[in-house]
């Protein structure tokens, strides 16, 4: 059974899987995603940053998890690190509205 065909469990539960199946399985990057936004739905942006950072070196052209770490690093003011992860992802998803604006959010003027 595949993780995601799992019955819900709760938050601390779920991290605790996720994070034993990244320890079994360090470059997956979707089992990376999956605890990141573990991580983000419990409210530790932190731990969130680290794992998606872990999917981007697994796979670094994923525009999806580019823009969720960029949203985490706007959170918490890195404007510089959110703007290159904003433009990473626009070099693999170009035109995507969703990254323009933010990206056009965090310019300098």
């Amino acid at each position: 059974m595949a993780l995601s065909d799992r019955p819900p469990s709760s938050g601390a539960e779920a991290i605790a899987t996720l994070q034993r199946c990244h320890v079994e399985h360090p470059t997956d990057a979707q089992i990376a995603v999956d605890l990141g936004d573990a991580y983000t739905r419990v409210g530790d942006d932190r731990k969130a940053e680290r794992a998606y950072a872990d999917a981007l070196a697994a796979d670094a052209r994923d525009g999806d998890v580019q823009l969720r770490l960029a949203r985490l690093l706007l959170r918490r003011g890195a404007t510089t690190d959110a703007r290159q992860h904003l433009e990473a992802a626009l070099r693999v998803q170009p035109n995507r509205r969703v990254l323009l604006d933010l990206l056009a959010s965090t310019s300098v003027e």
